[in-house]
């Protein structure tokens, strides 16, 4: 799975590629500035299923 993290310091950002069972919300640090890196979580946001878009009537 890819786990993307920003760093609340410098904004840097990372996708951490490991495995589900594996995950672990810290202990990622940024690699720039040494700050502990935080979830992003608006990149979960995004990619939600939008029902109403062309894709979803044209193939469902």
């Amino acid at each position: 799975m890819n786990y993307p993290f920003i760093c609340p310091k410098c904004n840097t950002k990372e996708t951490i590629i490991m495995p589900m069972v594996e995950y672990t919300a810290s202990g990622h640090y940024c690699k720039k500035c040494g700050t502990e890196m935080i979830r992003e979580i608006s990149s979960m946001v995004a990619h939600s299923i939008d029902k109403t878009g062309t894709f979803f009537r044209k193939y469902n």
